[in-house]
């Protein structure tokens, strides 16, 4: 079981064998140092990881989901730059962290256009937010599981990428700005990601396997994701009416909501 905590504004998290990694969001007020420490990570690059071309199985329309984040400061929280997958019906899916330092976020799509998004919801124990822009078209995701050694495709901002699942395991983390721990399903992936990937959907022939949220600081093959089942629950969620900037706070308000019962 992998273990980590938050350390400075969630931006470092440390594993339980004492090796730090960094949230993949990228912030455009001040440039993360990448620091090594003397032991090794709990997740390991996979030996034998292809290095292109035909290894990543793909959703056909997985380039064109694929939209770019950018979010303006709230209170002293630094402006970030992620991505997130359009899942269809105007719905667009990033990582929690990317946003929850957001006054505003803008989605931008493959074709250059800049679309205003609201926050519709957001759960920082799976470290996933739903946002929601006007409907751009595509139809609802098909969402699958994969097995250990699967070939999968990261779809960033920037293009695809081979990327191939190392682990199935249950990831023990603490909540996004927060001290809760929980425990989610996903996975230990071998890929090239790395800054402003937060958010990318990794995808089968069939459709959305996980989303990315994390890479490691020693050895950027290295990243983490949440798989499908996650995300699907994180869906069925009743969320906030609202979620707005709480500049005393430097982040969203309404991150505890819970529903009444």
């Amino acid at each position: 079981m992998r273990r980590w905590r938050c350390q400075t504004c969630a931006a470092w998290r440390i594993s339980s064998s004492g090796r730090r990694y960094r949230l993949i969001d990228r912030s455009r007020t001040r440039r993360l140092i990448v620091v090594s420490v003397s032991v090794l990570l709990g997740a390991t690059a996979l030996a034998g990881c292809s290095d292109g071309g035909s290894s990543g199985s793909s959703d056909p329309q997985g380039l064109a989901r694929a939209y770019g984040i950018v979010t303006t400061q709230c209170g002293d929280a630094s402006g970030t730059e992620g991505t997130a997958v359009a899942i269809g019906g105007g719905q667009v899916l990033t990582s929690a962290h990317v946003i929850v330092g957001a006054t505003t976020v803008v989605v931008q799509t493959p074709g250059g256009e800049e679309i205003g998004a609201r926050i519709q919801g957001v759960d920082t124990d799976r470290d996933l937010a739903l946002l929601a822009i006007p409907d751009d078209g595509f139809e609802r995701v098909e969402f699958v599981e994969v097995a250990q050694g699967a070939a999968v495709t990261g779809y960033t901002r920037s293009g695809p990428v081979p990327v191939e699942i190392s682990e199935v395991a249950m990831l023990d983390v603490v909540e996004v700005r927060g001290t809760d721990r929980s425990t989610r399903a996903g996975y230990r992936v071998s890929g090239e990601l790395g800054s402003g990937d937060s958010g990318s959907g990794l995808y089968t022939e069939e459709g959305l396997a996980a989303s990315v949220f994390a890479t490691s600081t020693e050895d950027d093959s290295v990243s983490w994701a949440t798989a499908a089942s996650e995300i699907e629950a994180f869906l069925a969620m009743e969320f906030a009416e609202s979620y707005v900037c709480d500049p005393d706070a430097s982040k969203l308000t309404n991150l505890d909501f819970e529903p009444a019962a």
